[in-house]
């Protein structure tokens, strides 16, 4: 019985650390995509793996995240009156698991502008196309 209680006592101690790490909130997922950012005027291309938030989405140019570029697509117009989900949630309706074809621009922060197309359209058109909201309130 005191080996069962001492087992129990160190594995409630060894778990203690991990689960006082708070988890990141829903709205904002942990950012997965840590490739160094192309120069800008480089091209670059893949799926979006994912979806940061209404601004900020990963193109992955490999299989791990450490291959994952952040990227900021130019010409998305923010509106300041939807929520910060809604916004992601339009971007994963129009990016999530589809190719984008990018031309990087400045860096800013650990993220790169960049110009962004799917299947040659703009990327500011397809959220702006037409049947996008239907869409992204149905997609859950």
């Amino acid at each position: 019985m005191r080996i069962l209680a001492a087992f129990l006592t160190c594995s409630i101690a060894a778990a203690t650390p991990a689960m006082a790490t708070p988890a990141a909130p829903e709205s904002e997922p942990a950012v997965a995509c840590t490739a160094p950012a192309p120069a800008p005027g480089a091209a670059f291309s893949g799926p979006v793996l994912q979806v940061l938030d209404g601004d900020r989405l990963c193109v992955a140019s490999g299989p791990t995240p450490d291959k994952w570029v952040e990227v900021r697509p130019a010409g998305l117009i923010r509106t300041s009156t939807a929520p910060a989900g809604e916004r992601r949630s339009v971007l994963m309706t129009a990016a999530f698991s589809k190719r984008l074809d990018c031309v990087a621009g400045a860096q800013i922060g650990g993220s790169v502008q960049a110009v962004c197309t799917i299947h040659g359209a703009a990327l500011a058109d397809e959220i702006q196309a037409a049947g996008a909201r239907p869409a992204w309130q149905l997609w859950r």
